[in-house]
């Protein structure tokens, strides 16, 4: 897993994201996994991963149980808030401590 602040989570921001953190650090995935947001349904988003040759799987509207991903954030959410306790203006900088 990658965490990745984002102060807005737009199509741009996700490509660039997934291609710094993810490709260039670890190598090419053979696909993505994603749910149905606007930054992943993008053109933007899209075309990045076909430049890479990457495939891309979007979840069924509406099926948490097949999106591990909601799990995974509900997770992180919780470590965040318990990490950072009172002072939550700098939770970014305690992510790779996560």
């Amino acid at each position: 897993m990658e965490l990745v602040p984002l102060r807005q989570a737009t199509a741009r921001n996700t490509a660039k994201a997934i291609t710094e953190k993810v490709i260039l650090r670890h190598g090419r995935p053979d696909v993505v996994l994603s749910d149905n947001g606007t930054q992943f349904t993008s053109t933007a988003f899209t075309q990045r991963l076909a430049e890479f040759g990457i495939k891309h799987r979007i979840t069924p509207v509406y099926t948490p149980q097949c999106n591990p991903v909601e799990r995974t954030n509900c997770t992180v959410k919780t470590m965040i808030s318990q990490y950072v306790e009172d002072d939550h203006k700098n939770w970014d900088e305690h992510l790779p401590a996560l």
